[in-house]
Formats: structure tokens, C-alpha cells, sequence
């Protein structure tokens, strides 16, 4: 019994300078051992969709790493100067999603969506790699101090050139995950609500939660955007995040029942990583909480929405690696004796 890995869908970070409402992803997993008719030469969809959703997962941190070194950058700069600490290991990522992905990629089960995905996971490539390539010139031009020959002209090209490729492959990521995420929504697990199998309760649970996590995720990153666009007195409705965000609780609580009746938190391989990813959930609301109870009381604001988004997407980032980590122990506890 397989479940979907996940990407990260909106979980790149607000900057108050130029990458804003930006979706570096964790997708998510799905076990694999569902059964399948695939042949033995070829993958099944699931490990397939698990297998890209990797590679994508490894290229969004050379995204993140190029937007955290951006902005650590113009803290340090002085006027007139510049420091870039690079794109760290993105090209390395994508030389690896290409590998596994077109040049000595295995066959899927599914030839027309393989197809797709291998079109999307293209053009993704292009446009990263045009970002690499002007992480690349900036942080030689600022390593070299070239801004000291040219009196500093050229420090906003150079980022303008980075902030518009970055901007361009985020977009082009975009495309990428929401086909997966609609290649992987298609798949029917056929799991009955009221199972009592360890397995299937935890892929029920963690695909409806994390499912209301993303809900979640994305209404906040709406809000979020918007209320940094905005003057500093602005408001901005909460109503739509919150209304995701008590979905959420609401179904923490109905799956923590279920859970509970089977004793899923005991269950070798399976109890420990549920319950960490239970913890990750609850982390992630207690964020949720704090922004709710300022939002409602007008406390949120263009210049202190950033503080918000740094606590939150790192609790998403957690959910989505606890989710990951389910899904990989949901794939040893399959091949243990029952």
C-alpha cells in the first residue's frame, strides 16, 4: 500500500525585497507497494510520481538556497558594494533530475503521462539552469569586488537578472507540481474509511491532513502576499485562511480518533513516524494560532507579515518531510511479516 510524497507547494518564503508569493514545494509521497499491473521492466505510476517529486524536492532547495543567499546579501552590503553567496549545489541537483528523469530514464506504466511530465520537468530544467547561470555571474562579480572598477553600475542589473530568472523558473516550477499534484489526485487507493489496517489508517489520515495543510498553505500564501503589497496600515481579510485552518482542526481531531481505535501510535515502524508527523501538524497550527488571534485583532501588517512567514514555512517544510518519512516507513512496514 503505497502513498504520495509530496512536494513542497507553498513554501518558499516572503522576501521584502523582490521573490514574493514564491512556491518552492515539498510534494508529497505515496507508498508503492500498492499493487499494480505494471510490468517488471517498468515503473508503476506511484514510484514514478514518488521518483520526480524527489529530483523536484532536491532542485526547490537550490531555489531556496539562491533566495536565502539573496537576501542574507543585502544585509551585509554595504552601499555601493555587494555580497552573493551563490546557488550552493543547484546545478548538481539538476544534472541529477535530468539523469533520472530523461537522459537514462526507466519506463513508466503510463507512457502519455510520462510523456507530460518529462515535457514540464524540460522546461523547468531551462529555466533553473538560466537562474543558476546569473546566481552564477553576480556572485563573481561580488566575489571579485568588480563593483570597485565600475563604481557599483552594474550591482542592480546583476540583480535584476537573478530576481527575473528566479521569478521565471518559480513560475515554471509551478506548472511542473500542479501536474503531478493532478497525476497523483487521479489515483484511487481504494481504502474503506473505516479500516482497521495500520497501513491504510496512516495513508488516510496523512493524505487527508497534509491535503488540509497545502488548503491551508495556499490561502495563507494569498494572504500573506497581499498584505505585504499593501501599505502598512492595510488590512487585509483573514477570513479565507481561516476557514482552511479550522478544517484542519477539525479534521486533526476526527483522525486522531480513528487513529487511536486501532492504537496506531503503537504499531512497529509505522507508530513512531505517525506520531512525529502528528507533531509536526500540531507545530504547524500553533503558528496558525498566533497568526489568527493577531490577524483578528488588525495586528498584522506589510512590516511584520515577514516575521509570520519565516516561522510558518518552516513548520510546513517540517510537515512535509514528516510526511515523506511516513510514506518511506509505510513502504518497510509492507515488507514486513504481517
Amino acid at each position: 500500500m503505497i502513498n504520495k510524497k509530496q512536494l513542497l507547494g507553498y513554501g518558499m518564503a516572503l522576501s521584502a525585497f523582490l521573490f514574493l508569493g514564491a512556491g518552492c514545494n515539498s510534494f508529497i509521497k505515496n507508498a508503492t507497494n500498492v499493487v499494480s499491473t505494471v510490468t517488471p521492466s517498468k515503473m508503476s505510476e506511484l514510484q514514478y510520481y514518488n521518483l520526480a517529486i524527489e529530483k523536484a524536492n532536491d532542485m526547490s532547495e537550490g531555489l531556496d538556497t539562491v533566495q536565502e543567499n539573496y537576501d542574507r546579501g543585502l544585509q551585509f552590503a554595504q552601499e555601493g558594494t555587494c555580497s552573493f553567496w551563490g546557488a550552493g549545489s543547484g546545478s548538481t541537483y539538476a544534472d541529477q533530475a535530468e539523469k533520472a528523469l530523461i537522459t537514462e530514464k526507466q519506463e513508466m506504466e503510463n507512457a502519455d503521462k510520462q510523456k507530460q511530465v518529462e515535457e514540464k520537468i524540460a522546461a523547468y530544467l531551462v529555466s533553473y539552469r538560466e537562474m543558476i547561470t546569473a546566481a552564477d555571474e553576480y556572485k563573481n562579480y561580488c566575489d571579485r569586488e568588480q563593483f570597485k572598477d565600475d563604481g557599483g553600475a552594474k550591482i542592480d542589473e546583476y540583480k535584476t537578472n537573478l530576481v527575473d530568472k528566479t521569478n521565471a523558473t518559480i513560475a515554471v516550477q509551478s506548472d511542473f507540481f500542479e501536474l503531478v499534484k493532478q497525476f497523483q489526485s487521479e489515483i484511487d487507493f481504494n481504502i474503506d474509511e473505516n479500516t482497521t489496517k495500520p497501513d491504510e489508517m496512516a495513508i488516510l489520515i496523512q493524505n487527508a491532513l497534509t491535503g488540509d495543510v497545502d488548503d491551508v498553505q495556499e490561502a495563507y500564501s494569498i494572504y500573506a502576499q497581499e498584505t505585504l503589497n499593501l501599505n502598512e496600515e492595510a488590512i487585509v481579510d483573514y477570513a479565507p485562511v481561516k476557514t482552511t485552518y479550522e478544517k484542519l482542526l477539525s479534521d486533526i481531531e476526527k483522525y486522531k480518533q480513528k487513529a487511536d481505535s486501532i492504537k496506531l501510535a503503537d504499531v512497529t515502524v509505522l507508530g513512531i513516524n505517525y506520531t512525529a508527523y502528528l507533531q509536526a501538524i500540531d507545530r504547524y497550527t500553533i503558528e496558525f494560532e498566533k497568526l489568527t488571534r493577531d490577524a483578528e485583532n488588525a495586528g498584522v501588517h506589510a512590516d511584520n507579515i515577514i516575521t509570520y512567514d519565516d516561522r510558518i514555512v518552516a513548520e510546513y517544510k517540517n510537515v512535509i518531510d514528516s510526511h515523506n518519512t511516513l510514506v518511506d516507513s509505510l513502504d518497510t512496514y509492507a515488507s514486513m511479516p504481517q
